[in-house]
């Protein structure tokens, strides 16, 4: 019996951002929800078991609510989606419980991020 595929929540208001990294996740057999609507993802959060949730930085201030609410209220891990990662956005979004950043026009980066999230919770 194989073991059962990792469940991710992306939530960010980039169509383009959703689709490639929907693509890319789903292509290495991870089970993905995508939603750029960050009321939609407090719902989804609320109801449904995933392992990691993919957050954009984009509007701020709904990612730092959703950060606050939904992610620091769960045992799951959060990571934030940016377009230009850097130190400083690093030290700021740790601060409300984020686990990694990752640059969302890297869709490799972020599989990679999620796989080692999966891989050491199965360990």
């Amino acid at each position: 019996m194989s073991e059962r595929p990792c469940k991710v929540l992306v939530v960010d208001t980039d169509p383009d951002a959703l689709i490639l990294l929907q693509r890319v996740l789903e292509d290495a057999r991870i089970d993905t929800t995508v939603t750029w609507d960050y009321t939609e993802a407090r719902t989804l959060v609320e109801n449904n078991p995933f392992d990691v949730i993919l957050v954009g930085d984009h509007p701020a201030e709904a990612a730092k609510e959703f950060l606050t609410d939904a992610c620091a209220e769960s045992s799951r891990p959060c990571l934030i989606l940016r377009t230009t990662p850097s130190e400083r956005d690093a030290e700021y979004f740790f601060r409300f419980g984020v686990t990694g950043v990752v640059p969302k026009r890297e869709p490799v980066r972020v599989l990679e991020q999620v796989q080692r999230y999966w891989h050491a919770k199965a360990a």
